[in-house]
């Protein structure tokens, strides 16, 4: 549903096609709960079904992309890796590998076992001494106070030896130290700038670790369900559209999809019922114009949807504009 649960609702706008006529029907059924008329609105252009076609896409990625994120992931020395969705993306040379499909691809690669996947902000710092551990006890090493404290419970609390990163959990260490979380990062801030401390930060994202290193030839995933779900989802995606499309009764087309059995040809209550009697039964087309419709769908089809109708009827009748040419549309 879309989180509404008001049982007046007059009107509902779909300004984007949804991706099924389940999601359809149920957002859809939020209007009118009061027994009261509602109206219902569509709003529907065939390119709006790209961003669908993307989501189905990002959800079911290309088995070449899957293998590139592994790769991408292996290439790095350790098995523990601190490294975000975008960032693989930008690493992976697939066309395709943008962050909603390589986040897909993880979890596929986690759900087959070869990599496991952190929980996000669970992630600690990393604190190295810059220098031997007996001079950063010498009086002169700090100045009294905060930045004395803090070398201190490096030294003693995480025994840190110079040259050697520590892990540390910052909420723990300034709730031992009686600090707030401000004052603790401020306090490592200037150690680290003073060269007495080496500090990395918390990596802000979802880290990962690598359980298996095979060659991708060898990768097992179960990518027959990936292509089971992604050609599911683009039958639903059809359907929507041939919802959207058609000009029978939309109710029945709706009623009939969920497997009810209808015995009125019409509601006489959806746009297409209205239409209907309002104008009449459309004629059908003569042989010239069923020619005519088929070049224009011909010619959109090989412009694969970038273009409106101007540019088609700019193709269609032959112009010979520079701009047509410069887009190679003249020779399609």
């Amino acid at each position: 549903g879309m989180g509404i649960d008001k049982p007046d609702l007059r009107f509902i706008i779909h300004y984007d096609v949804p991706g099924s006529l389940e999601a359809y029907y149920q957002e859809v059924g939020r209007a009118g709960r009061d027994g009261q008329v509602a109206t219902c609105l569509l709003l529907f252009s065939f390119a709006d079904t790209f961003t669908q076609e993307f989501f189905i896409e990002g959800s079911c990625p290309p088995l070449e992309l899957i293998h590139e994120v592994y790769q991408t992931i292996c290439r790095f020395k350790n098995d523990d890796i601190e490294v975000t969705v975008r960032e693989l993306a930008e690493l992976a040379a697939h066309k395709k590998a943008n962050e909603m499909a390589v986040s897909s691809s993880l979890k596929l690669l986690e759900k087959a076992g070869y990599i496991e996947r952190g929980t996000e902000g669970h992630h600690q710092g990393r604190i190295t001494l810059l220098a031997p551990p007996d001079k950063l006890r010498e009086p002169a090493a700090a100045a009294k106070g905060l930045h004395r404290t803090i070398l201190d419970y490096c030294l003693e609390v995480l025994r840190g030896r110079q040259g050697e990163s520590r892990s540390v959990n910052l909420e723990d260490m300034a709730g031992d130290l009686d600090l707030t979380a401000e004052q603790l990062r401020r306090g490592i801030s200037a150690l680290h700038l003073a060269g007495k401390l080496g500090y990395v930060a918390p990596f802000r994202g979802r880290g990962l670790r690598v359980l298996q290193r095979v060659p991708v030839s060898r990768l097992d995933v179960n990518y027959d369900a990936v292509e089971r779900r992604g050609q599911f989802e683009r039958r639903q995606l059809r359907k929507m559209v041939d919802y959207a499309y058609s000009r029978r009764c939309l109710r029945r087309f709706i009623l009939e999809y969920f497997g009810e059995s209808v015995s009125h040809l019409q509601c006489g209550n959806c746009s297409s019922c209205k239409t209907v009697s309002d104008r009449g039964m459309a004629r059908p087309l003569s042989e010239p114009e069923i020619t005519f419709v088929k070049k224009c769908l011909s010619c959109a089809a090989r412009m694969k949807g970038r273009f409106g109708k101007m540019r088609i009827a700019q193709v269609l009748t032959g112009s010979r504009l520079k701009v047509l040419e410069e887009m190679q549309l003249t020779r399609l």
